[in-house]
């Protein structure tokens, strides 16, 4: 049995509609309506939040009984027996293509910049070989929306992607002169963290030191747009003309 049904409207008797936005707040004007069956026989009728493009669907995903919605280019999670969405993200998707079980692609555009890539969750990997970074987190681009109001959201998510790609240029040009010790000894710092960050980052790929019984002392670089772990291979691309940086 169907866990949902995509209506033409906003029924116009019955309970009350849902609204489900990106930011949590009301939104009271119609969106794509779906109603949903909770699998106590009960159901509800939600009424989404548009994005900017015109890709309105509903993705059945396997192996759970999640719904993934697309309302006018905005993408919803939804679990049909909760009336708050898992995750919302996006706003201007205008294309989506199966690649497999549990991943899709789709295809955004921010302004004239297309790119392309798979979300899984909150990630987005990243398929377009212009961009450096391969995935990137949508977490804290929509907790930063979530600070405005939506009529800034397609500026704000402009200016992140524009900024993400600088600094991928940036650190592009930064990798290919990192060999050379005089170029790269300005932005050589060293960060103390709690014990445990090094685990999340991968302990091969650090070079720390402990300087107490819970903290390290850790290598990186510290770029204009943020900090970059320094990683051995790199590190050793350093010693051939000078010693080592951390003992």
């Amino acid at each position: 049995m169907s866990r949902y049904k995509i209506l033409d409207h906003l029924p116009p008797y019955g309970p009350m509609y849902i609204p489900v936005t990106r930011d949590g707040e009301p939104c009271y004007s119609e969106g794509y309506a779906v109603r949903f069956y909770k699998s106590d026989g009960s159901e509800w009728v939600a009424n989404f939040q548009l994005g900017w493009t015109g890709l309105r669907t509903v993705v059945e995903l396997t192996e759970t009984t999640n719904l993934l919605i697309i309302a006018d280019g905005a993408c919803y999670l939804i679990d049909p027996d909760k009336t708050v969405p898992i995750g919302a993200f996006g706003a201007d998707f205008s294309a989506i293509f199966t690649l497999s079980e549990q991943r899709y692609i789709v295809q955004g555009q921010t302004d004239k910049k297309e790119m392309t890539g798979l979300v899984d969750e909150d990630l987005l990997v990243v398929e377009d070989p212009q961009w450096v970074y391969s995935k990137m987190g949508l977490a804290n681009l929509a907790q930063l929306c979530n600070h405005y109001r939506p009529s800034k959201w397609k500026s704000i998510i402009r200016e992140h992607f524009d900024a993400m790609k600088s600094q991928a240029e940036f650190e592009s040009e930064f990798y290919e002169n990192v060999h050379d010790y005089s170029y790269a000894a300005p932005f050589i710092a060293i960060r103390v963290h709690p014990k445990e960050y090094a685990s999340h980052l991968g302990e091969e790929f650090t070079i720390k030191q402990q300087i107490a019984e819970d903290l390290i002392a850790l290598l990186v670089f510290d770029f204009p747009h943020g900090i970059s772990t320094i990683r051995p291979e790199t590190r050793a691309r350093l010693h051939q003309r000078k010693p080592l940086l951390v003992a």
